[in-house]
């Protein structure tokens, strides 16, 4: 995950307005191309440009043509009684630009993957927050973990997760909501990791480093490298 600024100034965040106003609600978030107008693809393609086209979960290359857009807090989603999803079904700071959740073939993750779980509870590893996105973490292995390394199948074993301290509930979110730590993601990353530290293996280790986190921190031509935060993260430890 990388840490997102929702950005209020965009085309997607007005259509959504104009829609609140005519008292509309998700199901208008949609293409009328007999009528030419757009109103999924602009509100999807703002939240890409505000997330340099990657997934906001897992941080792959993502566009138009391949991405959805997800409810931070689920649609479904019911709190004490009060709809809180059915209130933010077109409120734009809830909502977040993800892949199709299919990179890890026979498992699905992200979005995909968070579907069995929206209803029942609401999202504790969030990208707007940048406190928790400062405290999620990768292994040279790839895995994904937040704070302190725990092993992960002992967070898929936790039971009565909502009603445990905030740090497990983004564990479990990690690790088994949002499925981050399938097999594919993870030698992805590792993959990343051991390229990264190839190229650092010289007698100039911190200049090499110090701009590849350069390269990587800022986004080129309106986007972020995929898995971006994997290297930032990695650079920052070693320097």
């Amino acid at each position: 995950m990388k840490f997102i600024v929702k950005n209020k100034s965009t085309k997607g965040y007005q259509r959504l307005l104009d829609l609140k106003r005519v008292n509309g609600n998700y199901s208008n978030v949609k293409n009328d191309i007999s009528q030419s107008d757009y109103i999924r693809d602009e509100v999807l393609t703002s939240l890409l440009e505000e997330q340099g086209f990657i997934c906001a979960y897992c941080m792959r290359q993502i566009d138009l043509s391949n991405s959805t857009i997800e409810h931070i807090i689920g649609q479904n989603y019911i709190e004490n009684g009060q709809e809180l999803g059915k209130e933010n079904q077109i409120n734009y700071d809830n909502f977040l630009a993800v892949c199709k959740g299919t990179l890890c073939r026979s498992q699905l993750h992200c979005d995909k993957n968070r579907a069995n779980y929206q209803k029942e509870r609401p999202l504790f590893a969030n990208p707007l927050k940048n406190i928790i996105i400062q405290n999620i973490n990768f292994s040279e292995k790839g895995a994904v973990y937040y704070k302190n390394f725990i092993k992960l199948e002992e967070i898929s074993k936790l039971k009565n997760h909502l009603i445990s301290d905030e740090d497990s509930n983004i564990r479990y979110d990690l690790e088994v909501v949002l499925n981050l730590n399938c097999q594919n993601l993870k030698e992805k990353r590792a993959l990343i990791i051991k390229a990264i530290k190839k190229l650092s293996d010289n007698g100039r280790k911190k200049e090499v480093l110090k701009k590849l986190l350069s390269k990587y921190e800022i986004k080129n031509d309106n986007k972020y490298s995929e898995f971006c935060e994997v290297v930032i993260k990695y650079i920052i430890k070693k320097i």
